[in-house]
């Protein structure tokens, strides 16, 4: 850093760096400085004598640290407005939004205590997290608070840090919101009190039902908006959408309540969302590519497009689709929380999600996201499954936030696993369960936090994770997991199709083409199989934590099969660094048996250790030994 600083400057630093994180390490301290190893030795031992001197004493101790003991309040004459935040990527993003102006990134280095290396992956991490677009020069770095991106990746933040819970206040049951990372201080608690008092006003006077994924935008989307007009005094000024009553009166209230200039033209994100909650209110059907948006419509198209189905499927498909293609026809999306993991876990209603998504493009011009598309992936595992459904002594009442879809696949996957000692009476989303009020059954299941003591309530993900069993444990007397009769992932496997590669080099296309062109070879599939499968991989990668499941199109399966390829060098795939793959090769006759295929596959690759075991395997016997211990 600076070595032309005064020593009692770079000295003042040391103390300031100690103090703001309480514990530093001569790495730190180089980092931050710029200094070697032996210089910052000569400028602890200056500090040393200066802390003594205040009555202070400089600790050392080999292993665990550097760090002040004693009244640290006697230093506050050193920087005292000079903080290390807590979380310095959120401080970061705050501090940026409120500049309104180019910042060198020695200066913001210095005002967060770090070096410039660190700031630089901070700044990284933003990019990539939230997708914020940070602009750079010669005089520094800024964020544009007017740009639609901004505002996006701003709601992005509070979406993934906001968190809800249902709370019973004298009887009455209602949401509470809170924000746990506030961006330093540029996300206030008052402008969310606020928002939400705006929206219950714009509930009583419209008489308007917002169901709960789209309050919760709808509150994001205008506490982004605020927030940024409070810190800034900026609004948008252009105008996307014609004059409404409801867009007005919306746009009345925020202004009574925040002083501001708000017509119907200053907050895109707001007016979205209203024209979406009119549209469902007011029963409005829609126009997307030429076709009329109504449930029949939808019905007779899903009908026609999907290979296999029942009724329920087609009836929630429809539902939900009516939503998703409004909101994609403006521009929004759910953020789906629970994406990768429901990619992870269940990939064959992913792929036949994917499917559909690839439909909708075709059929309404309109794409979806992969988070979209994931919470469609839960209708088609609520199909595959919809005959594990039995009888149970417990009386239990599912509540869900993240939707129907999500709601009955947790029905279903409760049942699957306890379906002799749980029956699931019914699912309700919460909205359903503030305006009920109470709950006719011994047993709720939750996704969100409900503060309800009059119930047992047990709170669990959508997707029933380990922690989530060991819970549910503790609260039915016996649990049986249904036991599958042979291992259909391992009979699938064959000898020959398993190879072993060593080279680093390799690239996921190449790697797929050597698993395609040994099957071809085989007589294990039709010509084509390549191009499909490659196709798939460019819609959406298909590696899974550790490894990698690509496949082609099940109609060029001659004969199901499971090919293994090993690579020991490891490769790049998507994201992730990988060493095994494996290419899914299956059609009609294997449709019976997917959810079991995938439910094992889904054990092996959650394990590091096995998937490592088996990528240094030397021989297709020993792969096949460590699969079958699974």
């Amino acid at each position: 850093m600076a070595t032309r600083e005064s020593p009692q400057a770079i000295m003042d630093k040391i103390i300031a760096l100690i103090l703001a994180k309480k514990l530093v390490h001569y790495s730190d301290i180089q980092e931050y400085t710029g200094l070697s190893k032996r210089t910052v030795a000569k400028y602890l031992k200056d500090t040393e004598k200066f802390l003594a001197s205040k009555g202070l004493k400089l600790v050392r101790k080999r292993n665990k640290g550097i760090y002040i003991e004693g009244d640290i309040s006697l230093l506050q004459t050193i920087s005292p407005q000079r903080q290390a935040p807590s979380n310095i990527s959120s401080a970061l993003f705050g501090y940026l939004l409120a500049a309104q102006r180019p910042v060198l990134i020695e200066e913001l280095a210095d005002m967060f205590f770090v070096s410039r290396s660190t700031l630089l992956r901070k700044i990284d991490y933003l990019k990539e997290k939230y997708e914020l677009e940070i602009s750079s020069s010669k005089y520094g770095i800024w964020i544009n608070t007017d740009t639609s991106a901004t505002k996006d990746a701003l709601s992005n933040f509070i979406q993934q840090h906001i968190h809800s819970e249902i709370t019973d206040n004298n009887g009455v049951l209602h949401y509470n919101y809170e924000l746990d990372d506030h961006l330093g201080d540029f996300l206030a608690d008052s402008t969310f009190k606020k928002v939400e008092q705006v929206i219950t006003e714009f509930m009583r006077l419209t008489a308007f039902k917002i169901e709960r994924r789209e309050y919760e935008l709808f509150l994001i989307h205008t506490v982004a908006e605020m927030s940024i007009y409070l810190k800034t005094g900026l609004t948008n000024s252009k105008s996307e959408f014609a004059d409404s009553e409801n867009l007005n009166l919306y746009s009345y209230l925020l202004n009574a309540e925040f002083n501001c200039p708000a017509d119907n033209g200053n907050f895109p994100y707001v007016n979205r969302d209203l024209l979406i909650i009119e549209n469902y209110n007011l029963k409005r059907n829609f126009m997307a590519n030429n076709i009329e948006i109504t449930k029949a419509n939808l019905r007779e198209i899903l009908e026609r497009i999907l290979d296999t189905y029942d009724d329920t499927l087609i009836d929630n498909l429809a539902n939900h689709l009516r939503e998703l293609i409004g909101r994609a026809k403006l521009g929004v999306s759910v953020p789906n929380p629970y994406q990768k993991e429901i990619k992870n876990r269940y990939p064959a209603a992913f792929d036949r999600a994917l499917l559909l998504g690839r439909h909708l493009k075709q059929i309404f011009n309109i794409e979806a996201s992969e988070g979209e598309i994931a919470f469609l992936a839960l209708h088609f595992e609520s199909f595959i499954r919809r005959q594990d459904v039995s009888d149970d002594r417990i009386r239990a009442v599912i509540v869900c936030s993240t939707g129907y879809g999500s709601s009955v696949l947790l029905k279903q996957e409760i049942e699957y696993k306890y379906g002799r000692d749980i029956h699931v009476i019914r699912t309700m989303s919460e909205d359903e369960l503030i305006t009920q009020g109470f709950v006719d059954a011994d047993l709720i299941i939750s996704t969100i936090s409900i503060n309800y003591p009059k119930m047992t309530v047990v709170k669990v993900s959508p997707l029933l994770t380990d922690q989530d069993t060991i819970i549910l444990e503790q609260k039915i007397t016996t649990l049986k997991k249904k036991k599958y009769d042979d291992n259909v992932f391992l009979r699938l496997i064959k000898r020959k199709n398993i190879l072993f590669v060593d080279d680093p080099t390799l690239t996921p296309e190449q790697a797929i083409a050597k698993i395609v062109n040994n099957l071809k070879q085989a007589g294990y599939v039709h010509e084509g199989m390549l191009e499909t499968a490659l196709k798939r991989e460019e819609q959406s990668s298909t590696e899974l934590r550790n490894a990698a499941i690509p496949h082609g199109d099940p109609r060029l399966v001659i004969i199901p099969s499971i090919s293994i390829l090993l690579n020991r060098s490891g490769m790049q795939w998507g994201k992730n660094h990988i060493k095994a793959v494996f290419f899914i090769a299956v059609n009609e006759q294997l449709d019976s048996e997917l959810d079991r295929l995938y439910q094992h596959f889904y054990l092996l690759v959650r394990d590091n250790q096995v998937i490592e075991r088996i990528a240094q395997a030397h021989s297709a016997e020993e792969v096949l030994k460590i699969i079958d211990t699974i």
